[in-house]
Formats: C-alpha cells, structure tokens, sequence
C-alpha cells in the first residue's frame, strides 16, 4: 500500500494503478486498495461495509501523503 501511495504522490494516476491492481487480482486481497483509488477518481463503488470502512482509511492516508 505504501509503494502505490507513493507512487500517488510521485504523479502516477489513479486510474493506471487500477488496470495494473485489478489485472492480478484474483484474492481479493487489493480490493479495499482498489476501491479507494476508484472512490479518488470519483467513481460510485459498492463493497461490504467492512470493505468500505478500510477504503476511506486509505484514502485518508492517500490524502495526507499527497497534500
């Protein structure tokens, strides 16, 4: 998670690191990553609540790191 915000933060867009998390994702295991990065780009995601909960951390985090 710490590679990709910083890449974030380095200028890569949201929506390329989707295509490159999502061409491997088979676990699931991305997927509050994902959805975070979809919710950046403005996009209306549905998840479990637990999933949507970790998803707004990581935004959180995104948001301190990138300013």
């Amino acid at each position: 998670m710490w590679r990709v915000i910083d890449l974030i933060a380095s200028g890569v867009s949201d929506r390329v690191l989707v295509v490159i998390l999502e061409d491997g994702e088979k676990e699931g295991a991305l997927m509050p990553l994902i959805i975070a990065l979809r919710g950046r780009m403005g996009e209306d995601v549905r998840a479990p609540e637990e999933v949507l909960e970790v998803a707004a951390d990581i935004r959180e985090r995104i948001e301190e790191r990138v300013g």
